[in-house]
């Protein structure tokens, strides 16, 4: 399953899709939230979502191959942490 974005921004995303165009499909477009779906096959991750003010959604949108992949392990592992907090005793958090 290709990799699927959803980015969301405090102002409007609109012509800030030029550079995202390349690599991914538009498949909703509102005036402040955009989902995209991967062109190329080396984005595999699942889906996410993306905060993004104006100043950090350039950032965002150049780094969005590296994030996308990035991302699918970094989440593997903060569950993975979480669980082993979770196991601690006294953490005061349900398994």
């Amino acid at each position: 399953m290709p990799c699927r974005l959803v980015i969301r921004s405090n102002n409007t995303v609109k012509g800030q899709l030029r550079g995202l165009q390349r690599d991914y499909k538009v498949i909703t477009f509102q005036a402040q939230e955009i989902e995209l779906e991967a062109q190329t096959e080396e984005l595999t991750s699942p889906c996410y979502v993306a905060e993004a003010d104006n100043n950090r959604f350039e950032k965002l949108s150049n780094g969005l191959k590296t994030r996308c992949t990035a991302l699918a392990d970094e989440t593997a592992e903060i569950k993975a942490l979480h669980k082993q907090i979770r196991s601690l005793p006294g953490s005061g958090l349900k398994n």
